[in-house]
């Protein structure tokens, strides 16, 4: 896996957040682009509820580490400090705002975004916002509003603990169980960790945030959007309903792509991250070829 460094930027309304950037990043980042601009797309990362950016890192690999990627802890999670008003940040319209400032601080003329869970809802919200963008790519991330939640996720009781301030010792043992089978032991432990470590409110605000309906529909502004996107659904995902997001993409243009990762669940970057790795890159190189036509 490739190393990244971070540093800690100070965005609109003063909200503070850890960006990690690989090497490739970081030399796009210091060139000057109107002598020599960027010949590859970059690639920025969001993670899920109660992760962290370290979760996506294995997407680094060979042989794609020359392609620049930039991974965001959002507020109140991985190094980011906690958010200073967590009922505005800790929301999907507030995240979704923080990319959008990100984005404005970082300059890109053109990118990609990868989301992952929550991190796809987030790019979904902020998407009619953005300019610049060459494709999403989403995985556990069913487009959908408050309207079909209950048709986008599948019952999960352990579920529950990722909108709690904290998890019990039986639902730890069942989100290992179940919400995270597939993944190998040693990083089960490494994400039980992370959870522990994110500010509990992340998560009871989310929630409060959820039941007032504060969310866009996704699946909408996916549709309308025509952005080309590939969205990778591990068939044993279970929080996700492979049939809703089969139908969702059913509605969709040829722009969007639904691809099926047999026998994987909600975290493929880290069940078969070279699977992974390969379907996401493959994706921008192509986005990438058709940009420089």
């Amino acid at each position: 896996m490739q190393a990244f460094d971070h540093e800690m930027v100070t965005l609109a309304n003063n909200t503070r957040v850890v960006v990690h950037f690989n090497q490739a990043a970081r030399d796009d980042l210091a060139r000057s682009k109107d002598v020599s601009p960027a010949t590859r797309t970059p690639l920025l990362c969001l993670h899920g509820n109660s992760q962290d950016a370290t979760t996506l890192m294995p997407l680094a690999r060979e042989p794609w580490l020359d392609w620049p990627v930039i991974m965001l802890d959002l507020p109140g999670h991985g190094l980011s400090p906690p958010a200073a008003d967590p009922e505005a940040t800790y929301s999907v319209p507030g995240y979704a705002a923080v990319l959008r400032s990100l984005l404005a601080h970082l300059q890109l003329p053109e990118v990609c975004l990868l989301g992952h869970s929550l991190g796809g809802h987030v790019i979904l919200e902020a998407l009619p916002y953005l300019q610049g963008v060459h494709g999403i790519i989403l995985t556990g991330s069913p487009p959908t509003g408050v309207d079909n939640l209950g048709r986008a996720f599948l019952p999960a009781e352990a579920a529950a603990a990722l909108f709690s301030a904290t998890m019990e010792d039986r639902v730890r043992s069942e989100a290992a169980d179940d919400l995270m089978r597939g993944v190998p032991r040693a990083q089960v432990a490494t994400l039980l960790d992370i959870y522990d470590r994110t500010d509990p409110q992340a998560r009871t605000c989310l929630a409060a945030s959820l039941q007032a309906g504060r969310v866009a529909d996704g699946r909408r502004i996916l549709v309308d959007s025509g952005m080309p996107c590939l969205y990778l659904h591990g068939t044993e995902d279970p929080l996700i309903s492979g049939d809703y997001v089969r139908e969702v993409f059913s509605d969709c243009g040829p722009q969007a792509r639904l691809d099926i990762l047999e026998g994987q669940g909600h975290w493929p970057q880290l069940e078969a991250p070279d699977v992974f790795a390969s379907r996401v890159f493959e994706f921008v190189s192509v986005l990438n070829e058709r940009a420089e036509l």
